[in-house]
């Protein structure tokens, strides 16, 4: 299956709660031919890079680990508060945006250009794309991804995920929702929006 442009790139970000599978369904969009940039990527390499003595000259050097930043201690510090989770963001923000226009700049000829992001409105972000698609499903499938796929305990992964879902925007602010629970035919939903939005035809 192919794509043939027929419209000016769209700037789309991905967006939705942790374990909604947004990487999995940027990555079946990456199959398509589709230019796509996870900020979650870009933030973390940013971290353990450029940012890197900016963190650890103000969160310490506990935060290492093998002298590496170690990403669940840090975390366990900025989600216990939000001064230091502003002050993380003020290391990696700035940085990240400029990854972020030069990889349009890049895909300048693509029909669409698509980044994925945890939580967009959450930065107020959504300015910097034409349209919002958000990822959903149940909540006890995404507690259930994330015990299974990433260690979580059920209470901390319940815990993260009300944390995200308050970020969330309403259905006025959102262009499309791509459902992702057991069953759902996502490939079909993406197939759909990519016709739908007049930026490719499919050959």
């Amino acid at each position: 299956m192919s794509y043939v442009s027929k419209t000016q790139m769209r700037k789309v970000v991905i967006s939705g709660t942790i374990g909604s599978g947004k990487t999995y369904i940027s990555n079946i969009l990456k199959e398509r031919g589709v230019p796509v940039l996870c900020l979650d990527e870009v933030a973390a390499h940013i971290r353990d890079t450029q940012a890197k003595a900016d963190i650890i000259e103000a969160f310490g050097q506990d935060i290492l680990t093998n002298d590496e930043i170690d990403r669940k201690k840090l975390g366990n510090i900025v989600f216990a508060s939000k001064q230091a989770k502003r002050q993380l963001e003020s290391f990696i923000h700035p940085k990240v945006l400029v990854e972020m226009q030069a990889f349009f700049k890049k895909h300048t000829q693509a029909p669409i250009c698509v980044v994925e992001v945890a939580n967009v409105h959450e930065f107020g972000w959504e300015v910097y794309f034409d349209e919002v698609w958000i990822v959903t499903c149940d909540d006890a499938v995404a507690i259930e991804r994330l015990m299974k796929q990433r260690g979580y305990s059920k209470e901390y992964a319940n815990t993260v995920l009300n944390a995200q879902k308050k970020f969330m925007p309403t259905a006025q602010q959102v262009s499309a929702y791509i459902y992702n629970n057991p069953g759902d035919d996502v490939v079909s939903q993406l197939d759909t929006l990519l016709e739908s939005r007049g930026s490719y035809d499919i050959t």
